[in-house]
């Protein structure tokens, strides 16, 4: 295949280049185009009314071009710039921590993905629990695995897949579980530091979660896939604000 490569930690980022080197490895042409410094929560921020700079990352074993800008500015230079060809799928990542549950709003992960969807190109957003047992040269094994063995036709052209690995446990197939994202809210926690009026924001995910949910297999060690989609519209309630607004 070939495979337009980001993420939102940064071209230098561990994930990244393991996953390109397991891609790689399995015969795939992979075109790297990743953000030159982290951009970890940019969600699907672009650069507007600015300059977008990119420079060539050459080294003995990896070759990328790493961009100035968001990991949605790296999708769209990519495909409509820098690539040769529109790319068979994109694949972002290997995050530095998990994108699960309400996360995923704020994700620059699942951002990018989310964005070559838009594009009309299939996607994946990978993501590993930070302080893992599991290294990114084991998850990007599974992971290059996992995206060569699945038919990306089938997944419908608003849809992409995300992907994350937990804290501990034997990557072996059986371990995938298929679910819904979890809605849980956060509890929001600033801590304010007084004598400068400085806040810092720190989150804390609450203990309650639905079962058969990412959060809910991943606190139990599996590896979750979830499909997710860029159209916001809620379809359920379209036909009750359509009798609300016409009557």
């Amino acid at each position: 295949m070939y495979i337009l490569l980001t993420n939102d930690d940064g071209i230098y980022a561990p994930g990244i280049r393991a996953i390109h080197k397991s891609l790689v490895e399995l015969g795939h042409t992979v075109h790297t185009v990743a953000p030159l410094s982290e951009q970890s929560g940019a969600s699907g921020s672009l650069s507007i009314k600015k300059s977008i700079e990119i420079q060539t990352i050459e080294e003995e074993d990896f070759f990328g071009i790493a961009v100035a800008g968001t990991p949605v500015d790296c999708v769209k230079l990519g495909v409509t710039e820098i690539l040769t060809e529109k790319p068979d799928i994109t694949v972002s990542g290997i995050n530095n921590g998990l994108n699960i549950g309400i996360d995923i709003l704020y994700s620059g992960t699942v951002g990018a993905a989310r964005e070559s969807s838009a594009l009309g190109i299939p996607s994946v957003a990978l993501s590993l629990a930070m302080g893992s047992s599991l290294s990114f040269e084991e998850v990007s094994k599974h992971a290059a695995k996992l995206i060569t063995d699945f038919d990306f036709s089938k997944l419908p052209q608003s849809q992409l897949l995300n992907v994350n690995y937990p804290l501990d446990s034997p990557i072996k197939t059986k371990e995938v579980k298929v679910c819904p994202m979890s809605l849980s809210p956060f509890k929001e926690v600033f801590n304010k530091d007084k004598n400068t009026y400085t806040y810092f924001y720190k989150p804390e995910r609450t203990t309650n979660h639905e079962k058969g949910s990412d959060i809910y297999f991943l606190n139990q060690n599996y590896i979750t896939v979830t499909p997710l989609h860029y159209n916001m519209t809620a379809e359920e309630t379209l036909s009750d604000l359509y009798d609300h607004f016409t009557r």
